[in-house]
This record gives structure tokens, sequence and C-alpha cells, in this order.
């Protein structure tokens, strides 16, 4: 699923990171702006869900063969998948591309 910056649906941007915030176990519920600002700068850059999805795991400390474990996917698969992000952002490093796309650790 690509999210798409005139997606107007409803609630969307919370019910897919409340999904995430399920999926990956975090232990705090996430503060409602930051899930807003999250989502609506994905979309922005027009992030995939399964883009969301290493996000996520990067922001978890996962190594590249972790997340590819996670997610059931290859490590080159992932180098592939981070390397898009950082050329949608316009980012070189991790910590600028969670800076960037205003991730909270909380989410």
């Amino acid at each position: 699923m690509i999210l798409h910056p005139d997606d107007k649906t409803k609630g969307y941007d919370a019910l897919l990171a409340m999904e995430e915030f399920i999926q990956y176990g975090h232990n705090t519920s996430p503060d409602e702006k930051a899930v807003e600002t999250f989502g609506s700068t994905c979309r922005r850059f027009y992030i995939t869900r399964r883009e969301i999805d290493i996000i996520h795991l990067l922001a978890k400390e996962y190594t590249y063969q972790m997340i590819a474990d996670e997610l059931f996917i290859s490590q080159k698969t992932v180098k592939k998948h981070i390397s898009n992000l950082y050329r949608k952002t316009e980012v070189k490093k991790k910590a600028e591309l969670l800076k960037k796309l205003n991730y909270v650790t909380s989410l």
C-alpha cells in the first residue's frame, strides 16, 4: 500500500500508526499528535507500507539482518528499501531519516 498525499481517508494516519504500534509491541501509548505528524510526513514523501515497517525496526536499532529475518525478506531487499527511503527523503544517515520523518520513539 502506498501512502499518497491525496489520501484524505479520515483516521487513516492514526489507524496505520496504531497497527504498527500493536505489531511491534510497544508498551506505551503513542502521542496522537506524533502519530498524525509521522503519518502526514510519510505521505508527503510517498513512503510505502513496507518502508514504514522498516523505519520502525530501524528506530528499534535492528540490524539489516534482523530486519530481514523479522519481515521474511532478504538482506538485499532491506538495503534496497533503506536506499529508497534515503533517496526519497534526501538523507544519508538513519538519524537524519528519523528526524526528517518526525519519528518519535513512542510510535
